[in-house]
């Protein structure tokens, strides 16, 4: 066989393996299965979950090599009542006990196996809700777009996860709260499932990926037929106080103190099922990581990358055509007049500092997937003082 003949021979499986996984053709569908009674989430598949007709598998790799069937079996069952949906997965590997499962902080997977899922209910192929669980129990979800994942975004869900003869187990239950959805009689959502295998540097994907296509949001399946969920009251109030001690040598050469005290609180409440009001009240950054310090010769405004929660958070609708920059806004302000062409900085008693007092924003999307967004934020007069030397 010549070469010619072996290259047609390969790019016929590799067709052929896409259409039996289901790289070719429509998107795959998983059925939604009802339950009247509560899972427990503890890591060990019970038959709540097993007796359900539906079940997601063969799974079709992205890396290393995309579009053939992954090497290791997979099987996810999904179902959900009045508060939650639940899943369960059963990630089989020959050899138990060659899991890698590196412990980490939440948010971050090191050296480790992982399973997850991304939900788009209103399924626009442009956002999702992502939630992961490595085989060492670390949780890590984020709010998905086509620029990125913002890994800044926490919510509160369950999950455990067990090693068993067969490889390792995980269970899931995602509340309704942690979501925006549709309120439907029937729904159907985009659903991606998703594992990797550390060892040896495996990713799949149920629903198939394919990397030459531009974003992964876009190449999800459907999970079908959710009948009657409503949605709760999302509201979240998280106060915070916080006080600053500072030591310093006056003019007189005397250690003096200076004190500050500051409070607050962040509000975030879901108006409907497709809108939701975020806001702010005499915010800290306190904790952000600071920039680094830049020489702009330039007649350009030097721009900083976003640190600040509240301003990377659901920000996606307001981010068209790179107009909207958040670093303009709370930031230190500006010397004018007399001030600003002072090139004597030690006369300055005090400079503008962050004068922030409340930002809000709300965001959506109506049902004809239409985004929508208004951002409002106040802040107050800045001055500096400075003795005229």
């Amino acid at each position: 066989m010549n070469q010619f003949s072996s290259i047609l021979l390969s790019i016929l499986f590799l067709l052929i393996a896409q259409w039996v996984y289901g790289g070719v053709g429509e998107p795959k569908t998983l059925e939604a299965v009802r339950t009247e009674v509560k899972p427990t989430i503890d890591g060990v598949i019970d038959d709540l979950f097993r007796n359900s007709p539906f079940k997601a598998e063969n799974f079709v790799c992205l890396n290393p090599t995309p579009g053939i069937p992954s090497a290791y079996r997979t099987e996810v069952f999904i179902v959900y009542d009045n508060q939650a949906i639940f899943v369960a997965a059963q990630l089989y590997d020959d050899n138990p006990q060659e899991i890698i499962k590196d412990l980490s902080p939440r948010d971050v997977f090191s050296n480790t196996d992982f399973f997850g899922i991304v939900l788009d209910p209103y399924r626009t192929g442009l956002t999702g809700f992502s939630f992961s669980v490595s085989a060492a129990g670390v949780q890590r979800d984020a709010k998905t777009t086509s620029d990125g994942d913002d890994r800044s975004w926490n919510d509160v869900w369950q999950s455990e996860v067990k090693i068993n003869k067969d490889g390792w187990a995980v269970e899931m239950a995602i509340p309704y709260s942690a979501l925006r959805f549709p309120v439907e009689e029937v729904s159907d959502w985009n659903i991606n499932i998703t594992r990797s295998v550390r060892k040896t540097r495996e990713e799949s994907f149920w629903n198939p990926i394919d990397p030459e296509l531009d974003g992964y949001l876009n190449q999800m399946g459907t999970l079908k037929n959710i009948k009657n969920i409503d949605s709760p009251l999302r509201l979240s109030l998280t106060p915070y106080v916080g006080a600053t001690l500072n030591t310093y040598v006056n003019d007189a050469g005397n250690q003096d103190v200076s004190t500050q005290f500051a409070g607050g609180v962040d509000i975030k409440y879901g108006i409907n099922d497709a809108f939701t009001l975020d806001m702010i009240l005499i915010p800290d950054f306190s904790q952000v990581r600071s920039d680094v310090q830049v020489l702009n010769l330039s007649p350009f405004e030097q721009r900083f990358n976003e640190n600040r929660p509240f301003f990377t958070e659901g920000v996606e609708l307001f981010q068209t055509a790179d107009v909207f920059y958040t670093r303009r806004i709370g930031g230190p302000g500006h010397l004018i007049g007399e001030v600003a062409e002072r090139s004597d900085f030690d006369s300055f008693v005090s400079l503008p500092t962050n004068n922030l007092v409340n930002a809000t924003k709300v965001s959506g999307r109506t049902n004809n997937n239409t985004g929508l967004g208004f951002f409002n934020a106040v802040e107050v007069k800045t001055h500096a003082t400075y003795i005229d030397l």
